[in-house]
């Protein structure tokens, strides 16, 4: 068990939290390359995103020590996984574009916020199995989503689909949000 002074979480309980944010995140690709198709839109556009989301990981980690852990990573995830659903109801370049940089911008917080939850709850003999556990969950959620995603564009198509990933990002960081502890 993971023990925090005013929570207790199991690491399986974490591992599969850190699935979950990087699904939502692998749905950002799959919401990419559906609009390049669509779009005809240049594939530079990732080079874009990571560049934003490396600059605003520093501001992030700043705003995780003022706010807290748990709100930070509530409202990032609220950030990204609403961009995503808001690119299946506007499938245009221009919204795109700015849909993508709010995405990056709330994929971004992940890192310092996990890291500050895991800094204070995980007993330090215990630290490295912890972000072993968190590296592997985010590896199995990236992998999952396009699956998924490409799973409900089958059924559909694919601005449902990623209208339904971010839908279920959404409902998650409300979850986050409401047992927020740190």
């Amino acid at each position: 068990l993971v023990r925090c002074d005013h929570e207790t979480m199991t690491l399986r309980q974490f591992e599969r939290a850190q699935q979950v944010l990087h699904r939502h995140d692998g749905a950002g690709g799959i919401a990419r390359a559906a609009q390049e198709q669509h779009l005809a839109a240049r594939p530079g556009m990732r080079g874009h995103r990571v560049q934003v989301r490396q600059v605003a990981v520093g501001a992030d980690a700043i705003e995780v020590d003022r706010f807290g852990a748990g709100l930070i990573l509530a409202a990032g995830q609220m950030l990204m996984a609403g961009a995503i659903a808001l690119i299946g109801i506007f499938p245009n370049y221009q919204t795109l574009l700015l849909l993508m940089l709010l995405a990056g911008i709330g994929n971004a917080v992940f890192h310092p916020a996990n890291y500050a939850i895991l800094a204070e709850c995980v007993a330090g003999q215990r630290t490295g199995r912890a972000f072993s556990i968190h590296t592997f969950g985010g590896y199995a959620g990236s992998a999952v989503a396009p699956i998924l995603v490409i799973t409900i564009t089958g059924w559909t198509n694919w601005p449902t689909a990623l209208i339904v990933m971010g839908s279920l990002g959404m409902l998650h960081a409300i979850l986050i949000f409401a047992q927020r502890q740190l």
